[in-house]
């Protein structure tokens, strides 16, 4: 996932948002979004997080072992702060994190409390969606791209849609993500984009069976 990696390569401003908050000696803080102004939450919509040392440790532990390629220790650290903070910024990271280190159990988990922190986030839909596949729930995960596209504006589904399969095309289960995609396509086969989409799909899928399947 190139955003996961982006995001793991670099220190963010969250965190030293938070050690200069640290420093000032506040006892609660908001931290600084790292979305760009237009796409940033309003300040009523996110929790006053208390910095306590935990917190702080398992922050820092987190930002500073995925900048090192240490995922093992990056993922759980980032996902005991979204736990314990339910800031929506945290969740959205420790599930992105937890999905480029193909965690299933971990990018469930956080990525279901990033759709609850921000259920109009069509990007928190969409890794959850993720997530459902890399836990082995194909049916989940297609209802859950169902729902998601339902939210997307109808000039945006073609292109949404064309990431979907992006992303589906990741999957190691080459079938079930073709499977998933064309129950997409069917749903909205007025589309170009979908079919190119399920196409897409059904040739990686194709590439991948075994010779016997062709006689």
């Amino acid at each position: 996932n190139r955003k996961g990696l982006l995001m793991l390569n670099r220190l963010p401003v969250l965190v030293i948002a938070l050690l200069l908050a640290a420093c000032a000696g506040p006892e609660s803080v908001r931290p600084v979004p790292e979305q760009p102004a237009a796409q940033a939450a309003r300040p009523g919509d996110l929790p006053a997080v208390a910095l306590t040392p935990d917190v702080l440790y398992y922050l820092l532990l987190g930002e500073i072992a995925g900048h090192r390629g240490r995922l093992d220790v990056s993922v759980p650290s980032l996902a005991n702060v979204a736990r314990k903070t339910r800031d929506p910024r945290i969740a959205e990271r420790a599930a992105l994190a937890a999905l480029y280190a193909r965690d299933a159990k971990l990018a469930l988990e956080t990525s279901k409390l990033w759709v609850e922190l921000r259920p109009n986030h069509i990007e928190a839909h969409e890794a959850h969606a993720s997530a459902l596949l890399e836990s082995g729930q194909p049916q989940a995960a297609r209802d859950e791209y169902l729902a998601t596209l339902a939210r997307v504006e109808p000039a945006r589904r073609g292109v949404t849609l064309l990431r979907f399969a992006g992303t589906l095309s990741r999957y190691g289960n080459r079938q079930q993500a073709h499977e998933v995609m064309k129950a997409l396509a069917e749903r909205y086969d007025n589309l170009p984009e979908a079919w190119i989409a399920a196409a897409h799909l059904a040739v990686r899928a194709l590439l991948f069976l075994p010779r016997a399947y062709f006689g």
